[in-house]
């Protein structure tokens, strides 16, 4: 009965309901079919599981379900379960000694010597010496005869350093004494077209020319030579530049000089000419 209970599942009958017990009968003297029926488990089941009222029936379903609920229930835990982390092993530390490369021992940089740019030596200019422009004295005047009609005038020269009393001409006329020294003298070229008479002209008081600013401070020295035409009122009428200084401003002030200047005029028997004459400046920077 205990293993008939085990195979069905199902619990024992009350002890009046019991079935009967089958009377121990030797296997050797029963039929066939009492021995099929002996044997047939699950038909003995079916048939106690009919015996049985409903309310038994429904307990023991509900018994089941509940037993599979928790079946299912811890089944679904286990498999669900977290799986606890397990902490990596610490790996295993080496130690090894390793031997330092002896250091070598570094060649001392060599010494950099500053290169010292050596300043290029000027050199001291020289400034050549100014020579003193030595007086020209005024030399006599030298009256040259041509022969008419093809002659050449006689010419005379002067300085602007003072002048010395003019020669007295061979003709009945004399020439005027020179003024104070303070003035410079001037030699003068006179042309005739007759015999010319032994003649001097002189200088009236007549200024120096000014020497320019600009020409001063650019060092500018020089020495110009004008040609004047002399009327024979003692005016110049025409003055040019017969031999320029090299420098303009020079001979610009000597022209401008040279043209409010008075002279006294040649004369021929005792009657005055109109008459060339040469007119040398000289612009010296003391």
């Amino acid at each position: 009965m205990f293993q008939r209970e085990l195979i069905t599942g199902l619990p024992l009958r009350p002890a009046q309901q019991r079935v009967p017990k089958v009377p121990e009968l030797s296997l050797h003297h029963r039929q066939p079919a009492q021995l099929a029926g002996i044997f047939s488990w699950p038909s003995l089941a079916t048939e106690a599981w009919l015996r049985q009222d409903k309310g038994q029936r429904w307990s023991i379903l509900g018994l089941l379900t509940v037993i599979l609920l928790h079946a299912a229930l811890v089944w679904w835990v286990f498999i669900h379960a977290e799986t606890p982390i397990k902490p990596p092993k610490p790996e295993p530390i080496t130690v090894s000694l390793i031997t330092l490369p002896a250091k070598k021992e570094e060649a001392p940089a060599p010494e950099v010597v500053p290169i010292i740019k050596q300043k290029p030596v000027e050199k001291p200019v020289i400034k050549p010496k100014e020579t003193p422009v030595k007086p020209v004295e005024r030399p006599t005047p030298v009256v040259e005869r041509i022969v008419e009609p093809v002659a050449d005038q006689p010419k005379f020269e002067a300085s602007t350093q003072p002048a010395a009393p003019p020669m007295e001409a061979p003709v009945a006329a004399s020439a005027k004494p020179a003024p104070a020294p303070a003035a410079p003298p001037k030699q003068e070229v006179v042309e005739e077209k007759e015999e010319p008479p032994k003649f001097g002209v002189a200088y009236l008081n007549n200024p120096p020319p000014e020497y320019p600013k600009l020409a001063k401070r650019a060092g500018e020295e020089g020495r110009v030579l004008l040609k004047v035409l002399v009327s024979a009122e003692g005016r110049p009428e025409t003055v040019e530049v017969s031999k320029g200084s090299g420098f303009e401003r020079l001979d610009t002030a000597a022209l401008n000089a040279v043209k409010q200047w008075r002279f006294e005029p040649a004369r021929k028997g005792g009657k005055a000419l109109s008459a060339y004459v040469i007119v040398p400046l000289a612009f010296t920077l003391n």
